[in-house]
């Protein structure tokens, strides 16, 4: 995945792109967002939302997140101002969460 988005950014530097992930206690999930980070792109933004904490045996799914190369300069705020009604909202527990994070012109 990541290869195949350093070559759509070859191909189109300004395209927006967005990948959905879920969130696992997976290794392989932990190491793809130092990856995506790294990508050439002008911005990235990574949101994630955590409806519960992770179980104690690391099986499962406790949420979902979005990494967004040339995200819309608007995102951060409209996601700052909404990730905290979800937590509140959608949380199973009270580990329930939010990331939100950026780099680059963002």
């Amino acid at each position: 995945m990541v290869a195949a988005l350093k070559e759509g950014l070859k191909r189109f530097a300004t395209g927006v792109y967005a990948v959905w992930y879920p969130c696992l206690q997976r290794a392989e999930m932990k190491e793809m967002i130092p990856e995506l980070k790294k990508l050439p792109a002008k911005s990235w933004l990574r949101a994630e939302l955590h409806v519960q904490g992770p179980s104690a045996d690391g099986f499962g799914m406790h949420g979902s997140g979005m990494f967004i190369l040339n995200a819309p300069w608007t995102l951060p705020k409209t996601l700052n101002e909404t990730l905290p009604y979800l937590v509140q909202h959608l949380g199973l527990d009270a580990k329930a969460s939010f990331i939100l994070e950026t780099g680059g012109d963002l």
